[in-house]
């Protein structure tokens, strides 16, 4: 609510510290890490005003979205995105023609326009995403039965055997070159996107270490530029010279994009062991089948645990921890200032012309990268992963199956790279969306928001004014949350195909009986007052009517 809280300022703080004598050792670390881009727009973050943040983003969804892909998951899951929204707006109605006047222009720009984000554009990612996991969903079990003849192939019938690193390490190039070679002329294509990717994630990471944001004008130069280094460099060779290669030769002797990818695509490694751990996951549903019925959770999950620590190991190297101070200096010095407008105006010639000259500082920043990613020692910890377990530790349908995802990623990696890029994706679990909301939770009282909620009386200030109103409205949130939350895992049942003994009426009326029983107390210690006549009321109700 704008003016139902004041602005607040950077100097407020600077205030408040120095009458309490305590100091901001980090200032001036905060002010540059959150406000760099005001100072380069010639705005002073010290004289700025900063209003409620609510404001501008009460739906935070794509925040929310953002971080699903930070959250992997450790058991195969039901994924929700599930926001709470007491009053759903109606569309505003149409224009009727007439200037607003002062009072009503001053409602819309403090009232309305806050409270009607639209949400729409996030609930169509949404949508995309889940046709992105289900088209990936269905590549990958499509293809399952060839995987597993041509891994079956290149083991040569040792899936019986616990393996040596060494061998899962020449499984895997095998692998590789027969994907190549059994994708023909799409083969080159998934490279191609890969090194575009990949030099992403690097233009990315330098700008990073000169203080830009991904996607700002600056990072996107940086990217440019790489590009047109790489062109140069044989990163991004010409046509037809990507499935020229023999994996199996020492990297030193591959071709530079190989050599390349080798270093800097943690991406592909990522999406190896969240491949293997989706498979994993998806066994803990089938211990009591016969071909899995002697193993055990603990095991799967013991495997798990190293799984994911070799993934944290592979995401902690894409931030350059050991990169010396001459690296960083070198980013700086190539990429930290603003870039000018004729070179914007002029891409990508001005960034070739860029990395002509500045050829040998950009390979060497290049290196300098690299040589804080150990690649060898992050492919040798997931290959030992498997060379420490076998059938005798797993069982031998466990084992053939993650075995196969491992050494068989480069498979289906080829198939589903170009079409939904895993790096959106992250997993292959759909994103469903719930609502919290008088509006869907009307067990106890039909009517929605207007039969419940009180706070929505003089433009949604009724709360403001009345604690009566507030108490009202916190225990029906409690209501409706429980019953929300009850319909959500009756319905996540429903989809495993174990809601058959579940009575959702039953669990909803304990849950009220146990909600208004707590409030009593409440207001037996006199802490929340004006309840009595309500919670009277609804512990007299039936759920459902009934």
């Amino acid at each position: 609510y704008p003016g139902a809280f004041p602005p607040a300022q950077i100097g407020e703080m600077d205030a408040i510290l120095a009458a309490r004598g305590r100091d901001w050792p980090t200032r001036s670390e905060f002010l540059e890490g959150n406000f760099a881009r005001y100072r380069r727009a010639g705005t002073d973050p010290l004289a700025t005003c900063f209003v409620d943040g609510s404001v501008l983003n009460n739906k935070p969804f794509a925040e929310a979205i953002d971080a699903i892909r930070g959250k992997p998951a450790y058991r195969d899951v039901d994924r929700r995105l599930v926001f709470i929204d007491p009053d759903p707006k109606t569309p505003p109605p149409p224009a009727d023609g007439r200037v607003p006047g002062y009072f009503r222009t001053l409602k819309a720009a403090l009232s309305d326009i806050p409270r009607n984000e639209p949400i729409s554009d996030e609930l169509t990612w949404i949508d995309g995403f889940n046709e992105r996991v289900q088209r990936l969903r269905a590549i990958v079990d499509a293809a399952r039965p060839q995987v597993e003849a041509l891994v079956a192939e290149v083991v040569k019938g040792r899936l019986n055997k616990r393996p040596s690193v060494k061998r899962i390490r020449n499984w895997r190039a095998v692998a590789n070159m027969r994907a190549a070679r059994e994708t023909g002329f799409a083969y080159e294509g998934y490279l191609r996107l890969k090194i575009g990717a990949t030099i992403q994630d690097l233009g990315n990471a330098i700008a990073g270490l000169c203080g830009h944001e991904a996607g700002s004008t600056e990072a996107r130069w940086i990217v440019t530029v790489l590009h047109a280094w790489a062109r140069r460099a044989g990163v991004e060779p010409e046509s037809g010279a990507l499935s020229r290669r023999d994996p199996r030769q020492p990297m030193s002797k591959q071709p530079a994009w190989a050599r390349f990818l080798y270093v800097f695509d943690r991406d592909y490694r990522q999406r190896r062991l969240a491949f293997v751990i989706r498979t994993l996951n998806l066994l803990y549903g089938r211990l009591d089948e016969a071909p899995f019925a002697g193993d055990s959770t603990d095991r799967l999950d013991q495997l798990k645990t190293r799984l994911y620590q070799a993934r944290q190991r592979i995401h902690a190297a894409a931030d350059f921890p050991h990169l010396r101070p001459e690296g960083r200096d070198g980013a700086r010095r190539l990429f930290a200032g603003p870039v000018p407008e004729a070179w914007l105006g002029q891409l990508p010639d001005a960034a070739m012309r860029f990395a002509i000259r500045e050829e040998t500082s950009i390979t060497e920043l290049v290196a300098h990268m690299g040589r804080g990613i150990d690649a060898t020692a992050l492919n040798e910890q997931a290959d030992a992963v498997f060379a420490t377990i076998g059938p005798w530790d797993l069982g031998l349908a466990a084992w053939r199956e993650l075995l196969t995802a491992y050494v068989g990623f480069a498979f289906w990696d080829v198939l589903t790279f170009t079409i939904a890029h895993w790096r959106d994706l992250g997993e292959f679990d759909a994103i469903r969306v719930d609502r919290v909301s008088p509006e869907d939770a009307q067990s106890i009282r039909a009517g929605g928001t207007a039969a419940t909620l009180k706070g929505i009386e003089f433009n949604h200030f009724g709360a403001f004014f009345s604690r009566g109103h507030r108490e009202n409205d916190y225990l029906w949130g409690r209501l409706h949350a429980a019953e929300r939350l009850i319909d959500i895992v009756c319905d996540a049942a429903r989809l495993e195909g174990a809601a058959g003994a579940i009575e959702p009426r039953r669990l909803k009326k304990r849950a009220f009986a146990a909600i208004l029983d707590s409030e009593a107390v409440q207001i037996q210690e006199a802490q929340l007052k004006s309840k009595q006549a309500l919670i009277d009321k609804l512990q007299n109700l039936e759920v459902d009517g009934r």
